[in-house]
């Protein structure tokens, strides 16, 4: 299975909306579109209680699926906003702070 990662040029360049197409490797006839909103300012990731809010909508469907994520459990404090200069890309923080006590114990 050959999977090719796509540019994230002009992601953003309109002012209130984020909108992208994912499309699963496996089925790639599945096409699901995704479209993130600013609220009062502020990205609704901001506005929500620290929830990702996201709406998808299947190509050819007409009711959207819906999915909150708690951003506090896949973000670490501190940590850059850059994504290449994540060090826990894909690890929530359980997983990174049970690598912190195993590196403290010295297992």
């Amino acid at each position: 299975m050959c999977v090719k990662e796509v540019s994230v040029e002009n992601w953003n360049q309109l002012d209130q909306e984020y909108v992208f197409i994912y499309v699963n490797p496996k089925k790639v006839s599945n096409k699901v579109l995704v479209k993130c909103l600013v609220m009062n300012e502020k990205l609704l990731i901001d506005a929500m209680n620290e929830k990702l809010l996201i709406d998808a909508l299947k190509e050819g469907s007409s009711n959207p699926a819906h999915l909150e994520i708690c951003v506090r459990d896949y973000t670490i404090a501190n940590e850059s906003s850059n994504y290449s200069e994540q060090s826990v890309v894909g690890k929530t923080r359980t997983e990174k702070q049970r690598e912190e006590k195993t590196e403290h114990y010295g297992l």
